[in-house]
């Protein structure tokens, strides 16, 4: 709970989307927020034949590409940048298994999305804000990779840090720290979890102060073994070099 509470913010992408309407919201941590939540106006199914079958056929396709046009333009609203990049870390989409795969196949999905959605499709009846937290318990393994995999790199910067990389700069023990916490050149600083929740906390204030943030780094890693064992979980990438 801890390293949920206070490591770097992840935000996730929820769409869920069936035949009947659409939700789209955000998780952060453990926090969903509903950005969107309304019924289409797709018509359901008929049993009208010959020429009539074929005019409700087009309309019904008419209404579905409408409706799915107006569900791409509001992620492209919310999540999307202007130099087009996506503005969270993945997205997860559940809904009807079909209306899904339309709306992915056909090209509906934005392209930067698409790029970082995580998982497949996950089977959701109905959409509304209960849907939302259904679809994030459905994807809890696959957006907890996420994190992991964010901790990796942010280990990793650590380490090439070290090494005197010219675009990264970095210093570890507490008295280095403390001095680079003085400075405000920060930028992440890096806890071990084994720490004491009060020294985690009492990091976190001080980087916050300073204008930067705080990454709680495991050791199911082999990085995160080395963080701790060879560093005592303390350690920072700074802004610029200090000496």
């Amino acid at each position: 709970p801890l390293r949920e509470m206070i490591a770097p913010d992840h935000i996730i992408a929820l769409l869920v989307i069936e035949r009947g309407g659409s939700a789209i919201g955000e998780l952060r941590g453990t926090s969903i927020t509903v950005h969107y939540d309304e019924e289409s106006n797709v018509m359901g199914k008929h049993r009208a034949g010959g020429q009539s079958a074929q005019r409700f056929d087009r309309l019904i396709e008419e209404q579905r590409d409408s409706y799915f046009d107006s569900v791409r333009e509001k992620l492209e609203d919310l999540f999307i940048d202007d130099s087009n990049q996506p503005t969270v870390d993945g997205i997860v989409i559940g809904g009807t298994q079909v209306t899904v795969d339309n709306f992915v196949s056909d090209g509906y999905l934005p392209d930067p999305l698409d790029s970082v959605r995580i998982g497949g499709s996950y089977a959701i009846d109905i959409a509304n804000q209960e849907s939302l937290e259904r679809l994030a318990d459905k994807a809890r393994d696959e957006i907890e990779n996420v994190a992991e995999q964010e901790e990796r790199q942010i280990a990793e910067r650590f380490m090439k840090g070290l090494h005197e990389s010219p675009d990264t700069h970095s210093t570890y023990g507490e008295g280095m720290v403390e001095k680079a916490l003085d400075y405000g050149a920060v930028k992440i600083l890096l806890v071990s979890e084994n720490l004491t929740r009060d020294k985690i906390k009492q990091y976190e204030q001080k980087v916050q102060n300073q204008g930067g943030e705080i990454a709680v780094i495991s050791d199911d890693f082999s990085e995160g073994k080395q963080f701790w064992k060879g560093f005592n979980g303390i350690g920072a990438i700074l802004r610029y070099q200090i000496e």
